[in-house]
């Protein structure tokens, strides 16, 4: 799996709201902050006991290449 952020967009029908560095290439996928590779899309879902948007700075800082939100 080899996606940018602008192809990412447009399969899910949102928008980049912030660029990433120039030729980042989504490699895997992770919602799970703790358990993403480097490379990885964080996805961040939203749920009954935890909001994964919290989690979407960390995941970033820890080697994550784009993250797919659903909220600012």
């Amino acid at each position: 799996m080899r996606f940018t952020a602008e192809e990412i967009a447009a399969y899910t029908g949102g928008a980049v709201v912030a660029q990433p560095e120039t030729g980042v290439t989504v490699t895997g996928m992770s919602w799970d902050s703790r358990t993403l590779g480097a490379g990885d899309l964080y996805v961040a879902l939203p749920g009954e006991r935890v909001d994964g948007h919290r989690f979407v700075a960390p995941a970033l800082q820890a080697g994550a290449a784009a993250a797919l939100v659903s909220a600012e």
